[in-house]
């Protein structure tokens, strides 16, 4: 939220791309944050063909501007063109929200999506100051490589991005919710702490329910932190009023998280196990199930 916050209010416009795995929060984590308030907004449909992508882009920007008829559009290049217009009718004092959701399900083969999206963005959104362009999407990789990593380089993009499911059942307590969400909102100073803040990430929660008869039972992760160099911290957030003391079972539940992890997600490269307490983990023979820490101190040192 913080983000957010810190994106609509620059002086400058803002690309921002939120991007994580499926059902993890990041729709609800934008629609909340914006009351559902957009200037426009389109989520793109999953296995559509370019031309019906269109009409929904169309049908969207007709609700958005109040239009009588729609729009008929060839390709991407008149599609934005046409938000472009739109989008200057509007008070220039007024600071512009885009929120575009889904948007690798929008880049069907040959499209140009990604290439369009560029000009539009590189020759118009960010040579003004008052666009906030939103991008969201759950295929990581597609957002990494056609975002984040793009070799045409988007101007004035943020991409340190994470996103977080805030109705996980997991919080039991308020002031463990309480740690949660103020490791949540310091992200960039765990990123600090651990060393990664040079490094592209992505950050969610994990949960896992088995199918009946499965074994390995329920499981959660409070902070997963996919990294650019194909390593992955596995975080747990632990309130306490002194050291954590980390018991013997609780160490074999967490080795358990890790390894159930690794499996339903098919990882094969690296894991790091990381606790982010209030006052650290105290010393002691379960505490090989650390490898990495962060304190309250590191966040608001």
């Amino acid at each position: 939220m913080a983000e957010l916050k810190r994106c609509y209010e620059s002086d400058r416009s803002e690309f921002v791309i939120v991007y994580g795995r499926r059902r993890v929060g990041k729709t609800f984590l934008v629609d909340t944050f914006f009351d559902k308030k957009y200037d426009f907004t389109y989520v793109g449909g999953h296995k559509l063909s370019k031309a019906k992508q269109l009409r929904g882009f169309a049908k969207a920007l007709k609700k958005a501007a109040g239009m009588q008829l729609q729009p008929k559009f060839a390709s991407w290049e008149d599609a934005f063109d046409a938000l472009e217009e739109f989008i200057e009718t509007l008070p220039q004092e007024k600071r512009k929200v885009i929120f575009i959701d889904e948007m690798p399900w929008i880049d069907t083969p040959q499209s140009e999506f990604v290439e369009t999206l560029e000009s539009f963005w590189n020759g118009w959104g960010a040579r003004r100051s008052d666009i906030m362009l939103i991008a969201s999407g759950s295929a990581s990789s597609w957002m990494m490589d056609k975002l984040v990593d793009n070799p045409g380089g988007l101007h004035a993009r943020d991409e340190q991005w994470w996103t977080y499911n805030y109705n996980s059942h997991s919080v039991e307590s308020w002031r463990g919710y309480g740690f949660e969400l103020i490791c949540i909102t310091h992200l960039a100073q765990i990123r600090q702490r651990l060393g990664i803040s040079g490094i592209s990430t992505s950050a969610s929660s994990w949960h896992f329910t088995p199918a009946k008869n499965e074994e390995g039972g329920k499981a959660q992760i409070d902070l997963v932190i996919e990294r650019g160099d194909r390593n992955i911290n596995l975080c747990e957030m632990k309130f306490s009023v002194g050291p954590f003391t980390i018991k013997k079972s609780y160490a074999n539940d967490v080795r358990r998280r890790i390894q159930l992890f690794k499996e339903k997600e098919k990882i094969s490269y690296g894991l790091v196990s990381t606790f982010v307490t209030t006052f650290g983990v105290a010393d002691g023979i379960n505490k090989e199930v650390v490898d990495s820490e962060v304190t309250a101190e590191d966040l608001f040192g």
